[in-house]
């Protein structure tokens, strides 16, 4: 699958982009020569030069497509319109789409992307339908509900609800507002490591948490490089309390989302050689995928300083985990520490799939140079290896654990 210009297509590809209006959107495009007249309007228009549409495209057919209008002198775009055939939903041709059309408008200088989604179903599908917005509409934007409707997809993606358009479709069909932060992403990309994080990072198997508790059932645990708190779910759904610590403040917000329920969750924005811990707190030191990142010379004596007894012959647990055996060396002294493996299977659909490889450290982010192209390309090995609809990845858990004393 590839995504290019629309102004590129011949008149058989645009007939197909014409053909998704009609078959989706049959309230604004009644007939194929509608949407075919739609298409060519947008297309053919010399008065909007910073307009843009790009379709997928795959086997010489366009499979979906998307475009922006600026508004507001350049400063911000709308999203008109977003469609996928409906063969090829579910696979990811969406969020590749909307991942190319947002860094085209931010390359434009566009600051906000915006789009209205209609809510005219009958019955509803949101929780904005068949009420009276002007009943504390503030309140009802806060604890707004998607059910089945499109803004699902586009709140996964990181557009909030912005506004509402009261009766838009008819009485009691609103248009929804929504809108996302185009700089805001470019310069923070922490923020789209947190939501990959989130979303593509496994969590651990139940088989860990059992082994770990028959050798130290800790009560309280200081989870180092806590990230969005896949892991720290598993210790704090045993009674332990945890000090979940993370230095970065978008993942940390992810965490507290995540873990507001438990009240032996305490989020610390820190580090391990700074953990802001009490002395003397915490029965073991959890060092998920994070050990190696730590100055260990201001790491262990910080360690010390926490751990309620040093002597016990296991109070830190440094584990890896990733899609093959790691081969790396222990930091422990040769035949002062217990090692476990543990192998599992995880089944992941092309969302997960994708944010997994763009939590990496070293992937690129929205706005990078060749954004789009490696998520195209992890579509297409996605592709390749799926079966129905799922690629399955071995993963390999690495346990060591013993006594801080006995790291090198």
């Amino acid at each position: 699958m590839k995504i290019v210009n629309m102004n590129d297509l011949n008149e058989h590809n645009r007939t197909q982009a014409a053909q998704m209006l009609t078959d989706q959107l049959p309230k604004g495009w009644a007939t194929l020569e509608d949407a075919i007249e739609e298409v060519n309007m947008l297309l053919d228009n010399d008065d909007e030069p910073d307009a843009l549409f790009l379709a997928a495209i795959e086997n010489d057919e366009v499979i979906g497509w998307c475009g922006i209008l600026p508004e507001y002198d350049g400063r911000v775009y709308e999203l008109h319109p977003l469609v996928v055939r409906h063969d090829q939903q579910g696979k990811g041709v969406g969020r590749l789409l909307m991942a190319a059309i947002e860094e085209a408008a931010r390359n434009k200088g566009g600051l906000t992307i915006y789009l209205g989604a209609d809510d005219e179903a009958n019955g509803g599908e949101t929780s904005l339908a068949n009420v009276d917005l002007y009943d504390n509409l503030p309140k009802r934007i806060q604890e707004f509900e998607p059910g089945t409707h499109q803004t699902a997809f586009y709140l996964k993606l990181g557009y909030k609800v912005v506004g509402v358009v009261p009766d838009a479709g008819g009485k009691g069909k609103p248009d929804i507002m929504m809108a996302k932060a185009l700089l805001a992403q470019h310069k923070n990309t922490h923020a789209h490591k947190a939501e990959s994080y989130d979303i593509g990072r496994p969590y651990y198997p139940v088989e860990f948490y059992d082994y770990l508790n028959s050798l130290c059932n800790a009560a309280t645990i200081a989870d180092i490089g806590a990230g969005t708190g896949k892991i720290t779910k598993g210790f704090l759904e045993r009674g332990s309390h945890v000090y979940a610590l993370e230095p970065d403040k978008d993942m940390l917000q992810v965490l507290y989302n995540n873990l507001a329920s438990f009240p032996g969750c305490i989020p610390i924005e820190g580090t391990g050689e700074n953990t802001g811990i009490p002395d003397n707190t915490v029965a073991l030191i959890f060092c998920g995928n994070s050990y190696h990142w730590l100055d260990k010379g201001l790491a262990i004596p910080e360690f010390k300083r926490i751990l309620q007894d040093t002597s016990h012959e296991i109070n830190i647990a440094i584990c890896s985990l990733g899609p093959g055996r790691a081969n790396s060396e222990s930091p422990f002294k040769a035949g002062k520490y217990i090692e476990k493996t543990f192998e599992y299977i995880v089944q992941n659909r092309f969302h997960e799939y994708l944010h997994g490889h763009l939590s990496a450290s070293n992937a690129p982010v929205p706005g990078d140079e060749g954004f789009v192209e490696y998520c195209a390309t992890l579509k297409q090995k996605f592709d390749k290896q799926s079966t129905s609809g799922k690629v399955a990845t071995k993963f390999i858990l690495r346990c060591m654990l013993g006594n801080v004393d006995n790291l090198k």
